[in-house]
């Protein structure tokens, strides 16, 4: 249930962290998440230095090493001014309604433990306050 939510409304958080903060935290801790046999990669997208950048997050299979096609998500970081940022994870569903379109079980259970993995890092390094951790799978 909770899933079915995430993968219908994305996440928006402000974060009380300088935007380089979430930069390094990015490029350092969030290609150690995983899910099942699979880790993630965070590729670069266009920005504006110090101010937005947007990625896109793609799932690797951790045994062969090789990329999936098919994004797990993208990312979105704005600096809202200092010591704050926020942080985008736009829905994966995002309104399709055919069946072919929608994601796979697979690439939902990939989305939900990103942002889940996400989220409960983000508490850990005091960027949000929440009443407990979610559930990665």
């Amino acid at each position: 249930m909770f899933g079915q939510f995430i993968l219908q409304q994305g996440i928006e958080l402000e974060l009380e962290a300088d935007m380089d903060d979430v930069i390094d935290f990015i490029d350092r801790d969030m290609s150690a998440f995983v899910c099942g046999d699979y880790g993630y990669n965070i590729g670069s997208g266009k920005g504006v230095l110090n101010s937005e950048w947007n990625l896109i997050v793609r799932p690797k299979n951790l045994a062969t090493s090789v990329l999936e096609e098919n994004p797990v998500g993208y990312i979105q970081v704005e600096k809202v001014a200092d010591n704050m940022t926020r942080f985008l994870v736009p829905p994966k569903v995002n309104g399709r309604e055919a069946e072919e379109e929608r994601p796979s079980d697979h690439e939902a259970k990939l989305f939900f433990s990103f942002v889940c993995q996400t989220i409960n890092a983000f508490q850990r390094r005091g960027y949000v306050r929440l009443p407990g951790y979610l559930p990665v799978e």
